[in-house]
């Protein structure tokens, strides 16, 4: 038997993703139905926010799959199903193919699983593993990719790609002059070398708007959403030749707070040219791909399954944070294949909550009062590890 279009992890995966917001809400709240405990996702993450027996169970064994594996991801499925994809197709050792797709077209975000594209190289992969027919689909490489902003897919003989170079590019103090935030940090290839270099924010800021509109964006009164305003960002200088970054990227953070728990949310986002911009506008710009993190689970951590591009922590037991204490934090930010082109800027957006607006739906802000800092000196340089691969 073959496998189209795999899911089976993806719960696990997006376990990860709700557990900053939705196990925050009364773990008493009872459901209308007492059946929908049973099978309610989001019913059962609020009532085992960790790693407990309830998902033991439920966790996949990649080594007892044994079918062959066609796993497809759309990259701007980040807080979905697009970690399950990857990490799938990275860890099952049966015959195997993996596509990472655009996933929009003609604005149908679901449209290319419907294409005639699509539903050729399904009967294709069928055709060879259900009817014995040789449809050449296996011989071609095992890896296809949608590269944005070069807008092509290209062929690929592995995940992780051989050739990537993981550089760091790493946060400093502003101004960049690229962009209107709490802070606008700047982001260089060059470590700090200041004895104290930080930014310290309080929380929540009057100008959010909030889980019901666009949390830690603003709003205008004319609708227009900004999503930097109020929150703190690191920008790169205008590129001066393309960059690739094609694979998994890791926020390494030294972060403080005065509170015994915090989050961390993380956008990398590919800011248009300059002269692109429109002054009183937010900035022209696509939000790649995010990350997240709650302080208090930082503190168990799988060295087994965690990767030099993938930190994997294992969610089991909580601790509380010591407060004015400096951690430093390894935040996995989801793959994404992007060429950042020549003029444009690398942008990281980094804040305790996120938006409903801008983040696929946002998680769950709940009742978080507080003050953070994040460092960027020399005995403390946060960074961004990207998987920059040769253009």
């Amino acid at each position: 038997m073959a496998v189209g279009f795999p899911t089976a992890w993806n719960m696990w995966e997006i376990r990860g993703h709700y557990q900053l917001g939705w196990a925050a809400r009364d773990p008493g709240f009872a459901p209308p139905n007492p059946e929908m405990g049973k099978w309610d996702m989001v019913w059962n993450v609020m009532n085992h926010p960790t790693y407990d027996d309830f998902w033991k169970v439920r966790n996949p064994d990649f080594s007892r799959i044994q079918v062959p594996v066609f796993v497809v991801g759309a990259l701007h499925k980040v807080g979905l199903h697009l970690r399950g994809v990857v990490r799938g197709y990275e860890e099952v050792q049966t015959p195997k193919k993996m596509m990472l797709i655009h996933g929009l077209l003609d604005g149908d975000e679901m449209g290319i699983y419907n294409s005639p594209e699509m539903k050729q190289l399904m009967l294709r992969w069928y055709d060879h593993w259900l009817k014995g027919n040789d449809t050449g689909f296996m011989a071609e490489s095992p890896v296809c990719i949608f590269v944005r902003g070069a807008d092509v897919y290209r062929r690929e003989n592995e995940w992780p790609l051989a050739r990537t170079d993981y550089r760091r590019l790493y946060l400093h103090a502003g101004p960049s002059g690229a962009v209107e935030s709490l802070n606008d940090g700047r982001l260089s290839w060059h470590p700090p070398t200041e004895a104290d270099s930080s930014f310290t924010y309080s929380y929540p800021d009057q100008d959010w708007t909030h889980f019901s509109g666009g949390g830690t964006a603003v709003i205008e009164e004319n609708g227009v959403v900004y999503g930097q305003r109020r929150i703190p960002t690191f920008t790169s200088a205008p590129l001066e030749e393309d960059l690739e970054v094609s694979g998994s990227i890791v926020l390494v953070l030294y972060a403080s707070s005065d509170q015994k728990n915090t989050d961390f949310f993380c956008r990398l986002v590919d800011q248009a040219p300059d002269a692109e911009q429109i002054p009183g506008m937010p900035p022209k710009r696509l939000i790649l791909t995010r990350g997240w993190l709650k302080a208090s689970h930082a503190c168990t951590r799988s060295e087994e399954l965690s990767k030099p591009y993938r930190p994997y922590y294992l969610h089991d037991d909580p601790k509380p944070i010591e407060p004015g204490k400096i951690y430093k934090y390894e935040i996995e930010v989801w793959p994404t294949c992007n060429l950042f082109k020549k003029g444009h800027r690398i942008r990281i957006d980094v804040a305790c909550g996120d938006s409903p607006a801008l983040d696929f739906g946002g998680h769950y802000y709940g009742i978080k009062v507080g003050t953070d800092t994040y460092h960027h000196d020399k005995d403390h340089p946060s960074h961004v590890i990207l998987p920059v691969v040769p253009v």
